[in-house]
């Protein structure tokens, strides 16, 4: 996560991007139903949901930035309970929702001396063509960042790590950099995220689908 190096890197795309763009965000923004959080500073909640067989992240910003709203980078760790073998859990098929970004799994600890129990695995963001204005954050708005399956075992819920997490310190046992992070232009701080919201993805407790009587087709009985 070097800001200098792209903040550099912007400033020269900024001569090639026209001010007029405007991406094509309404279909991956909505107004959030859930209950606002109410922290107490500017900046970026995140969420992780379990919808129709995949996980979901979600970002919400409680501030409209100011200025030019350039998303510099950004991080996602999120912890799954921990698995072995075939119970291991293990990201497949991530697709980001946004048109210009890249998410991927970049680094993950298994069951780490702070806490056994979970596995930590974290995704960053590639902008692709460059334009790192793909996500106009607006206070309120919801944006649908990426979504990946688990190829192993449903073991329990999966949350977002915070800053509270004992393995979310500096020199933590594997000597690596998790947590969550966004740095945006417009938001006067270097990481613009405030915490989390929504409740744990529980792929156990998937709500089925709706179905009524005019989706299904009723063949008569016939009795020979």
């Amino acid at each position: 996560m070097n800001r200098t190096k792209v903040l550099l890197s912007l400033f020269v795309g900024l001569l090639a991007l026209s001010l007029n763009v405007q991406p094509g965000m309404a279909a991956a923004r909505i107004k959030s139903k859930l209950a606002p959080v109410a922290p107490d500073k500017a900046g970026i909640e995140f969420r992780v949901a379990y919808e129709e067989g995949v996980y979901a992240v979600y970002m919400r910003s409680n501030v409209t930035p100011e200025g030019l709203n350039l998303t510099l980078t950004s991080q996602v760790t999120i912890k799954a309970p921990h698995g072995a073998n075939a119970d291991r859990f293990a990201v497949a098929s991530v697709q980001s929702a946004v048109a210009g970004t890249e998410w991927a799994q970049s680094s993950r600890v298994d069951a780490p001396a702070e806490d056994g129990s979970a596995d930590y695995l974290s995704f960053t963001v590639n902008f692709t063509d460059g334009n790192h204005r793909v996500y106009q954050w607006a206070e309120g708005q919801e944006i649908k960042l990426f979504t990946f399956a688990n190829g192993g075992a449903c073991l329990g819920a999966v949350s977002l790590m915070d800053n509270a997490d004992s393995f979310a310190r500096s020199g933590n046992s594997a000597n690596t950099n998790p947590g969550n992070q966004v740095d945006v232009l417009g938001i006067d701080r270097n990481n613009a995220y405030v915490g989390n919201y929504g409740d744990v993805a529980d792929c156990g407790a998937q709500t089925p689908r709706e179905e009524t009587v005019v989706n299904k087709v009723f063949m008569p009985l016939i009795q020979q």
